[in-house]
């Protein structure tokens, strides 16, 4: 959509390369998406 003030929830594996999910926050970032949130797994997931 193009509603740029809704706050969007990034969630990535462990496995995923740091640079990459930064290149994900800057694209949308560079879209106008400044509401952007990582979220964190809860201590019990490890999947």
């Amino acid at each position: 959509g193009s509603d740029k003030d809704k706050r969007i929830f990034l969630r990535a594996a462990r496995t995923v390369d740091y640079g990459a999910l930064m290149e994900v926050m800057n694209a949308l970032r560079g879209a106008g998406y400044l509401k952007v949130a990582l979220v964190g797994l809860e201590s019990g997931d490890s999947k």
